[in-house]
């Protein structure tokens, strides 16, 4: 349920890498931008959690290929 108080479309990226990752075996998470104080960044942020955390549960290893 989004809205201005519950959930933020950078979760939306998260779950949406986690599930790609999980399903495909690959993370296509782009370059870092280089503003970490941007909105690209956060929204590049919670893509990479995303992918990070269906890479551990997949493999039980923190380590993802680059």
């Amino acid at each position: 349920y989004r809205d201005n108080w519950h959930m933020h479309r950078d979760l939306d990226k998260a779950v949406g890498g986690y599930m790609h990752t999980l399903l495909t075996g690959d993370c296509s998470l782009g370059e870092e931008p280089e503003d970490t104080g941007s909105e690209a960044w956060r929204t590049w942020t919670a893509h990479r959690i995303g992918c990070d955390t269906a890479w551990t549960l997949m493999t039980l290893n923190g380590t993802r290929p680059l």
